[in-house]
C-alpha cells in the first residue's frame, strides 16, 4: 500500500494526477486498440512471451501459479490468502484482452513467488522428505538464481524482453553522438521512440510519445483540430530531428492507424525528411 500512496502523492505534487489516471486507466477503456486477435492467438502470444524470456524460471513460475490456483479448491477456505485469491483473476482476464510483451507478465511474478514459496513449505514439512533432498533443492534453486545473472545464459531472454542487445551505455553514447552532431540546443520530437529524449533529458513537444495501440484516437479526441492539427503542431515546432521507430520495436508506428491518418503522417514525414 505504501508504494501506491507514495506514487499518488508524487503525481499530486507535480499536478499530474489527472494525466496519470488517464494513461493508467482511462486510455485503456476509451481508446485502446490491439487488433482482432482470436483467443487462441492471444494465448499463444502469452505462452511465447513467457516461455522464452523467463526460461530459467519457467518451472518455478508454473509450479507457483498452479499452487495459487490450488488455493481456490482447498477446504477449509484459506482466509489468510483472501487478498491474493480475490485479486488474481483481474490480471488473468486483462491479459486475455491486452498482453503484448514479456514485461506484461511482471504483474504475475509476485503470485508465482508466493505460490512457489507455498510449494517449498509444503515439500519441506512433509515427514518423509529427507534432509539431503531439502539441501539438494536449495542448491538447485541457488544455481538457477545465479544462472539468471549470467549474461551468457540470459542474453537470449534479455533480447526477447527488450527487443535489442544494445546496452544502456551504448544507448547513451548514441544519444550523445546525436547531441554532438546537431548541437546541444537541437530540438527533437519522438514518434514511437522516446528513448533518445529520455537520455538527453529533453521533453517532447506534445504528450504523445507513441501513436500505436489507439493513441491516434486519443489525439483525435483530445487535440483541438484533431489528428491533422497534431501533425501541424509538430511542423510548427520545427524539430531538428525526428526520433522515429527505434531499435527493439516490432510494431510500426502506423500499424494501428486508420488509412487516412497513416497517409497524413507518412506524407508529413516525407516532407519533413527533405526539410530537416
Amino acid at each position: 500500500m505504501t508504494p501506491l500512496v507514495v506514487v499518488v502523492a508524487y503525481f499530486c505534487y507535480e499536478n499530474a494526477l489527472g494525466p496519470f489516471i488517464e494513461g493508467l486507466v482511462l486510455f485503456s477503456i476509451n481508446y485502446l486498440v490491439r487488433g482482432d486477435a482470436e483467443l487462441g492467438s492471444q494465448l499463444g502470444t502469452v505462452a511465447v512471451n513467457v516461455a522464452i524470456p523467463y526460461g530459467t524460471m519457467l518451472v518455478s513460475i508454473l509450479i507457483g501459479l498452479v499452487m495459487i490456483v490450488r488455493l481456490y479448491f482447498l477446504r477449509p477456505y484459506q482466509y489468510r490468502f483472501a487478498p491474493i485469491l480475490l485479486s488474481f483473476p483481474a490480471p488473468v482476464l486483462w491479459s486475455l484482452q491486452d498482453f503484448q510483451l514479456a514485461d506484461d507478465f511482471y504483474v504475475f511474478l509476485p503470485y508465482a513467488a508466493i505460490g512457489f514459496g507455498a510449494f517449498l513449505a509444503f515439500v519441506i514439512h512433509r515427514d518423509q522428505v529427507s534432509r539431503p533432498l531439502i539441501v539438494l533443492v536449495g542448491v538447485v534453486l541457488v544455481g538457477v538464481a545465479l544462472a539468471n545473472t549470467s549474461e551468457q545464459i540470459n542474453a537470449g531472454a534479455a533480447y526477447t524482453l527488450k527487443g535489442t542487445n544494445i546496452n544502456l551505455r551504448d544507448q547513451r553514447e548514441g544519444a550523445l553522438e546525436i547531441k554532438d552532431r546537431l548541437g546541444k540546443d537541437a530540438k527533437l520530437a519522438s514518434i514511437n521512440s522516446p528513448q533518445v529524449l529520455v537520455l538527453l533529458h529533453q521533453e517532447n513537444p506534445n504528450p504523445y510519445l507513441w501513436i500505436t495501440a489507439g493513441v491516434d484516437r486519443e489525439i483525435e479526441a483530445e487535440t483541438r483540430g484533431g489528428f491533422e492539427e497534431w501533425i501541424q503542431e509538430l511542423g510548427e515546432f520545427d524539430p531538428d530531428a525526428i526520433v522515429f521507430f527505434g531499435e527493439g520495436q516490432s510494431i510500426l508506428p502506423s500499424a494501428h492507424l486508420t488509412e487516412g491518418r497513416k497517409q497524413k503522417l507518412l506524407g508529413w514525414l516525407r516532407l519533413a525528411q527533405f526539410s530537416l
